[in-house]
């Protein structure tokens, strides 16, 4: 499973950059990479993409959890 974690969270990266590029400097990188007249694989795009990003939603608890403290006993001794 977290091999695909990474493949989603580099998909949601590589669209957020894909965003900024759009905003920025009018470049739709996507587009350009697959033509304007392909419009079903354009659409097939940013389904994965929205999929990704709603498969990333589960990562939200993970970032308010509290860290588990480690007991002292388990430590590594540092010398």
């Amino acid at each position: 499973m977290k091999k695909f974690d990474v493949i989603v969270l580099t998909i949601l990266i590589l669209a957020g950059l894909n965003c900024l590029l759009v905003g920025t400097i009018n470049l739709n990188l996507i587009e350009t990479l697959v033509g304007t007249q392909n419009y079903s694989m354009l659409k097939f795009i940013n389904i994965i993409v929205g999929l990704s990003a709603l498969y990333c939603l589960r990562f939200i608890p993970v970032l308010y959890a509290s860290p588990k403290p480690t007991p002292f006993y388990s430590r590594k001794k540092h010398y």
